[in-house]
Order: structure tokens, then C-alpha cells, then sequence
């Protein structure tokens, strides 16, 4: 799919962020097709914000969504949702737990697609069909999994989003050389199927500078004020789109997160 020629500002579709009282900041909500970098340091809230993000198209929309956990096991993920308080009876959740088993699987995925449904496959399913590198040698075999089941799951019913957790560990499972060029092509590769991309990227240890790849960057950091910890979200980046670069403190509430004091300081 070639990039798409606008002819007025209404045809730019947007999908909400998810963020509570975000959107009007960013005209609205963030264009369609965009692709999106989350980045910021552990313990920000990068996890819940992707899930919650790929959840408000799977509810509202009834869209199918899959998430590439590289860290986290399926339960390990299935549980924080439950902590986090996501409403996990408003969708469906499919665990691709052996891909040998995939055309069993996508029969499940056509069945709940009509209510929304989210895919989860975590390491140790990739890892059953992937080669590991050995050494300094680059492994390609990961992202082909990945691409093949983008290819799969597109044909058969409505996949909108990837997302992936997170660009570290991916990087360093396959060691490649040009980890920057490894990543422009899969973000292509998904676009040219309309199917958007999330990655999330942990800068604590960032091994690969990859922001001028997406079309959208979220930024979140920890800010101190005095003994009390505040997150603090910012937009670096949003094509097709007048926004601030204002900071927003970041919090979450009953299965929700907000923004507030955008461009303030903080009241504490």
C-alpha cells in the first residue's frame, strides 16, 4: 500500500489513544495508520498503555489484535491485564501456545472476531519454531514467524494491530547487525497490509535508536518532585498532526489511565 493522498483534514481518520482526556490535545486521536513507538523507562506504565490502546479498537470496533509478549509469559501478561483492571469479560483472549496447532487456532480467532478478540503468543511459543542465533550470527527466522502469522491472520479475518514487547529483547534474540533497517522493513511490511504497529521500547537498556522510524512517539518518564514520583507522558512525534510537546502526568485509575496538568506543574 502506497503512502495515502489526503484531500482535506477530515479524511485523516484517527483512533482514540485510550488515554483519558489525551486526545483533545492531539486533534482528536491518533491517525489511523500511524505507526507508534512507546518508549520510556520500566515501571512507566508502557505495557498497560499498549494493551489499553489495542483494546479500546478491539472492544469498541470489534477488530482482532495480536501482541507479541518477548518478555512475559502468557500468564504472567493474562494476570497484570487482571491487576490492572482491564474489563476482560468485554473480549475475547486466544493464547497461540503452539503454532503447529495455528490452523486450529484460526478457526477460533474467526469465531470471536465478530466480538473482538485479542491474540497473545509469548517467547516460548516463537521459540518452538525459530531458531536461537548462535553467537554474533543474525537470526532472521523470528521476525519470519512473526511476518507469516501478520500474512495469516490478515487473510482470514480483520487484524488491525501488532504490537511488540519490546524492541530490546527482540534486538537481542536475533542479533541483528542493522537492528534499525530489520525494524524500518517490518513496520513497511505490516503497513503495506493496513495492519498498524505498536512497539514498545524499554530505555533503561536501549540497544537501538529507532524514533525516526514511527509515524507516532509516546514518550513516558519518572519525574521527581521533592519525595513523591510523578509519570510524565509527552508526544515527540504524531504525522498528520498539530500537538503540544507539553508533558501530561500520567495516572491510572479503575482500569483507566488520564492525563492531567498538561503543560503545568504538577499539584502534590
Amino acid at each position: 500500500m502506497s503512502e495515502e493522498l489526503f484531500r482535506t483534514k477530515a479524511d485523516i481518520k484517527r483512533i482514540s489513544t485510550g488515554i483519558q482526556d489525551l486526545d483533545e490535545h492531539i486533534e482528536g486521536g491518533i491517525p489511523q495508520h500511524n505507526s507508534i513507538l512507546l518508549k520510556g523507562e520500566s515501571g512507566t506504565l508502557k505495557t498497560s498503555i499498549a494493551l489499553n490502546l489495542l483494546l479500546q479498537e478491539i472492544i469498541k470496533q470489534k477488530h482482532v489484535a495480536l501482541y507479541i509478549s518477548l518478555e512475559e509469559s502468557f500468564e504472567s501478561l493474562h494476570n497484570h491485564m487482571l491487576a490492572m483492571d482491564f474489563p476482560l469479560l468485554d473480549f475475547s483472549i486466544i493464547h497461540l501456545r503452539d503454532l503447529a496447532e495455528f490452523e486450529k487456532d484460526i478457526n477460533k480467532i474467526h469465531a470471536y472476531s465478530d466480538v473482538g478478540c485479542l491474540v497473545i503468543i509469548d517467547y516460548t511459543t516463537i521459540e518452538k519454531v525459530a531458531d536461537l542465533p548462535e553467537g554474533n550470527e543474525e537470526n532472521t527466522s523470528w521476525l519470519n514467524v512473526i511476518k507469516n502469522l501478520v500474512k495469516k491472520i490478515r487473510s482470514d479475518v480483520r487484524l488491525e494491530t501488532i504490537a511488540i514487547d519490546d524492541t530490546n529483547a527482540l534486538c537481542e534474540v536475533t542479533q541483528f547487525a542493522k537492528p534499525e533497517a530489520r525494524i524500518r522493513d517490518f513496520v513497511r511490511f505490516n503497513k503495506e497490509r493496513q495492519v498498524r504497529t505498536v512497539l514498545i521500547q524499554d530505555v533503561t537498556n536501549n540497544h537501538c535508536s529507532i524514533e525516526k522510524i514511527f509515524d507516532t512517539v509516546f514518550k513516558i518518564e519518572k519525574q521527581n518532585y521533592g519525595r513523591k514520583i510523578l509519570r510524565e507522558l509527552s508526544i515527540e512525534k504524531m504525522r498528520y498532526t498539530k500537538h503540544e510537546l507539553d508533558k501530561h502526568t500520567l495516572e491510572w485509575k479503575n482500569g483507566t489511565p488520564l492525563v492531567k496538568d498538561s503543560g503545568d506543574n504538577p499539584l502534590i
